[in-house]
């Protein structure tokens, strides 16, 4: 689903934008400060997008989350290199 007026893919809630975010950067092996930067809610439509502009959301700054990011993008590495 997308946006009528700013076009951006829309996510249902918070959680589900935040999780989209993360797999966004694993799928796209985005660097630190490349790709999209957190997420905000829609005053128009009331759903949810990524944004590239302000801060880092602080999920994508933590340990946790960098280790994932890691690890999955090893997995999509390979998954990718074997088909």
């Amino acid at each position: 689903m997308f946006c009528p007026v700013s076009k951006k893919v829309s996510y249902e809630n918070e959680e589900l934008a935040l999780e989209a975010l993360i797999q966004h950067h694993i799928r796209n092996f985005h660097q630190q400060d490349r790709g999209p930067r957190n997420i905000y809610e829609c005053q128009h439509c009331g759903s949810w997008h990524f944004t590239s502009k302000g801060a880092r959301h602080p999920e994508l700054e933590s340990d946790e989350v960098k280790q994932r990011i890691k690890k999955e993008q090893l997995g999509e590495y390979w998954e990718r290199k074997l088909r």
